[in-house]
């Protein structure tokens, strides 16, 4: 009978060092994954919904179906559609967001996953499905409530789109604080390129691939140099998926599109870009007023 318990408490052993191992990897798996159950209860995401109805009030004889979110920005331009948020210690003007062409596209985290398996006989792209303009969710940014704290978006949604509460948080907290870690703040000029930009009105706008091309340098993973076993091929995609929707994003920010100025295109503008920054490195500590040392 000893023998027999002395060898029950070893093969218990065993397995309890064999389940913290495995626990351990699993922790190290799910590192990366967002729990927005877990973290960041105080965050809540600002923005308003803008409906094609807001136009009969203009014009009642008005097709809404022919409505575009053009239409919808220009009537909120007539109407000077801006504001100001107020913190304990800064306030945030925000500005109309410019149109976009192609708009941000999130993917759906609650979608079946094998749904792809049940459309293998559908050859239709999700492109060619023209879909019903409903409307646009203007997304104003983060509120931090409980450190009363307010991260500056301002950009556009398609309204059957709209983001969810925390989707591309954690990833614009980190580009924010690459501008400190990395001191871009002191050269925002140089860092992105803009003596490749073209000068128009009192801005200068840099091509939306040249600005990606520096961002994605700059948000590069530097976990993964620290990774024990590469990522798989999978979570590898997904992680250049999730980058790629991200960079998008920040370009829908600083999109500069000004027909005025004849910027017809999504290029970024350098002041949204002095102003987006500014604004959001106040909410960090040590950083006071930022303003870019070099000039246009």
């Amino acid at each position: 009978m000893p023998e027999n318990l002395n060898n029950d408490m070893k093969l218990n052993e065993v397995n309890e060092v064999k389940n913290e191992i495995e626990e351990k990897e699993k922790e190290k798996e799910n590192l990366e994954d967002f729990d927005e159950n877990t973290f960041y209860k105080e965050i809540v995401r600002i923005g308003l919904n803008i409906k094609p109805d807001i136009l009969k009030e203009e014009k009642s004889s008005i097709d809404l179906s022919e409505v575009t979110s053009k239409d919808l920005i220009e009537y909120l331009r007539d109407i000077c559609c801006e504001g100001n948020i107020y913190t304990p210690k800064y306030d945030f003007h925000i500005n109309l967001p410019k149109i976009l062409n192609d708009n941000v596209i999130i993917e759906n985290n609650k979608e079946d996953k094998n749904s792809e398996n049940n459309n293998n006989n559908t050859n239709i792209s999700k492109k060619s499905i023209k879909k019903e303009f409903s409307g646009l969710y203007w997304d104003l940014g983060w509120l931090d409530l409980k450190n009363k704290l307010y991260y500056e978006t301002s950009c556009n949604f398609d309204i059957t789109n709209i983001p969810e509460r925390l989707t591309f948080f954690e990833k614009f907290v980190e580009f924010l604080q690459a501008f400190i870690d990395k001191k871009i703040y002191d050269s925002l000029f140089s860092f992105f390129g803009y003596n490749n930009s073209v000068l128009a009105g009192s801005d200068r706008y840099l091509t939306k691939i040249m600005f990606k091309t520096v961002l994605d340098d700059m948000l590069i993973d530097e976990n993964n140099h620290v990774e024990i076993e590469p990522l798989s091929t999978r979570r590898n995609n997904e992680k250049k998926k999730e980058k790629n929707n991200f960079m998008e994003f920040i370009c829908n920010i600083l999109c500069g599109y000004d027909e005025e100025n004849n910027i017809r295109d999504d290029s970024i503008s350098f002041n949204l870009l002095r102003k987006k920054v500014s604004s959001n490195l106040k909410n960090f500590d040590g950083i006071n007023e930022i303003e870019d040392s070099e000039k246009k």
